[in-house]
């Protein structure tokens, strides 16, 4: 939705910016948005690009034993026709790393291409610059408003990728799974979040979890879970047919991978 932000979080390795890849390759396939990506762990953009084509056209960008599990020439140029014309890559050494410099970059990008949905990933790159007498509570609560109104103001909107504090391990040896207050800085995460997911990744079984723990408007969706497969040989994920209306359960053990999963129209 328009006028709104998101954001993302999770524990390292748990596939958040990959889901996110998935996210915003999915909304400019289906509704034609266009893209501006500010992610300091993608670097270069030029490598960052590979795995979105692996998003477009539904298959591996690298070498695969199996052929059919890798994009073909023409699947290749049609996805980076694609990306050219949907995505847009923030220099991270040419522009203020200050949420200041960030959002006006993003600002001159909507004018001049027309873009309207944004990535910051992940926040802890940001160049923090807390007034004297400020707490870290009272400074992050201004920068999401900021977010917020430039969100408004533009008809836009922003992921933002926010990795939790250090979380504990349980008494089964797997990590909790971190909240929108798990997020280190201040519960205002939370608060002010108008969208909040937290993605999962199970070591043992192989399934990543998307827990949706905030929605905004009731009518845009609801908190609750999905699930998928990650398949190492096309690198897509393939939704499990499960749904659960807790969006803090855990994922259940033992499941099983599903049939490879069909080519992606495109």
């Amino acid at each position: 939705m328009e006028g709104q932000y998101t954001t993302i979080t999770g524990i390292p390795s748990s596939g958040k910016s990959e889901i996110l890849d998935l996210i915003t390759a999915s909304i400019s396939k289906l509704h034609g948005w266009k893209w501006a990506i500010t992610s300091f762990e993608n670097q270069p953009s030029s490598l960052h690009v590979t795995k979105l084509l692996e998003k477009i056209g539904g298959a591996s960008f690298g070498f695969r034993k199996d052929p059919s599990h890798r994009l073909t020439q023409a699947q290749f140029e049609k996805s980076l026709l694609f990306a050219h014309e949907h995505f847009t890559f923030v220099n991270v050494n040419k522009v203020d790393l200050s949420l200041d410099g960030i959002l006006q970059k993003f600002s001159e990008l909507v004018k001049q291409r027309g873009i309207k949905g944004f990535v910051l990933d992940p926040w802890n790159y940001i160049e923090a610059a807390i007034p004297q007498g400020y707490t870290e509570t009272q400074y992050v609560s201004e920068c999401l408003s900021k977010i917020k109104n430039f969100c408004i103001k533009y008809s836009a909107h922003l992921f933002l990728v926010a990795h939790p504090v250090k979380l504990k391990k349980e008494a089964n040896g797997k990590y909790e799974i971190p909240t929108m207050y798990s997020i280190s800085g201040s519960a205002h995460f939370f608060n002010k979040t108008d969208n909040g997911i937290s993605v999962y990744r199970d070591f043992e079984t192989g399934v990543v979890t998307l827990f949706i723990q905030k929605i905004r408007y009731s009518w845009l969706g609801k908190v609750g879970s999905c699930e998928f497969m990650f398949n190492v040989d096309t690198r897509q994920y393939v939704p499990i047919n499960h749904f659960s209306n807790n969006g803090f359960s855990k994922p259940q053990p033992n499941i099983q991978k599903p049939a490879e999963q069909e080519e992606m129209p495109f």
